[in-house]
């Protein structure tokens, strides 16, 4: 592809990443798409990790090192300290987030972008996420859609303050989404839990619109060892009848997002909300401060699908029993 006059942003953060991380830059720097700029904060690594980066540096101008040298330490919290200094620093047109060990599509940037700039509408905030393929640790793949197990295509805006689903490795924002989102205060405790990706999300879909397109466009990597390596992509009914043992365990689970979506509508509330919109997160934040019966006609009324069936039941019953208000 020839240069562009679009430019983009990919913020990528590491942690002790030298596995995999020499295949995933060099999967970045065979993009088609040539005029983007990658941005990688370390956040302490004791390997071999910086040797390997500042390889890429001296032979490509366009990926750039920081470090953390913060107090404040941990996988979300050093995408927030890296997102807020790209704020103060040069323009992009579009965003990107990205891990350290995953593999991306030779034509993953080109590909967003074209779709998503069939759906900007003026300068609205808009993030754009994908379908993405499992890879181990040998780059088998072991599921071609995350979406036909994890069922996180095509949430509508309710639904993102619901569940967490979408994923940051694998997304792309306009300028305007980007910017939407303050800089954020990471001495707050919060923070250490606030995932990235779902934040910018839930501002996209509150201040603009989020859109799911439905194709590959990357190995996402799935291996003992790394951040969310814990999570089980498989049909869903098993791990919530496993959780669902407990109902203290899943009101728990379905807490920890209520707390981030709250945070979230708190930091919406900060800026200068239209009257729809402010009405908008008023009744998410009605519905998960206070539960109860009213759920059933919510969840109904605006069409919220979390993904699989026995997901909405789960959210609906904890919701209408109040048990997530011990642990807001």
């Amino acid at each position: 592809m020839a240069k562009s006059s679009i430019s983009v942003l990919i913020m990528m953060t590491t942690f002790n990443g030298e596995r995999f991380i020499k295949n995933q830059i060099e999967s970045i720097i065979r993009q088609d798409f040539e005029n983007w700029t990658l941005i990688i904060q370390d956040d302490g690594s004791e390997d071999g990790t910086i040797d390997i980066i500042q390889k890429f540096c001296q032979q490509d101008g366009r990926i750039k090192l920081y470090h953390n040298d913060t107090e404040f330490h941990g996988p979300f919290i050093n995408f927030h300290l890296l997102a807020n200094k790209c704020k103060n620093m040069e323009h992009y047109d579009y965003y990107m987030f990205s891990d350290q060990d995953d593999l991306w599509d030779t034509d993953k940037i080109s590909r967003f972008i074209e779709f998503t700039k069939k759906k900007e509408i003026d300068n609205e905030p808009i993030l754009t996420y994908a379908d993405m393929r499992i890879i181990d640790a040998d780059d088998k793949v072991t599921c071609n859609s995350m979406d036909s197990v994890y069922n996180n295509g095509n949430l509508n805006k309710y639904a993102v303050f619901f569940t967490h689903k979408v994923f940051g490795c694998n997304l792309i924002m306009n300028q305007s989404c980007f910017f939407s989102v303050p800089e954020i205060d990471i001495s707050n405790p919060i923070t250490k839990n606030l995932s990235h990706d779902n934040l910018y999300a839930k501002f996209a879909a509150t201040l603009g619109s989020i859109v799911y397109y439905p194709a590959s466009l990357m190995g996402y990597r799935r291996y003992g060892g790394n951040v969310t390596s814990e999570r089980v992509y498989k049909p869903g009914i098993k791990r919530v009848i496993e959780r669902a043992i407990s109902l203290r365990k899943l009101a728990k689970d379905h807490a920890y997002i209520y707390r981030i979506s709250l945070y979230t509508i708190k930091l919406l509330q900060a800026q200068k909300l239209t009257r729809t919109q402010n009405s908008f997160v008023e009744s998410i934040k009605k519905i998960i401060s206070d539960g109860g019966l009213q759920t059933i006609n919510f969840f109904k009324r605006h069409r919220i699908n979390l993904g699989k069936r026995i997901e909405n039941i789960s959210h609906i019953l904890i919701l209408v029993l109040k048990k997530q208000k011990n642990y807001l």
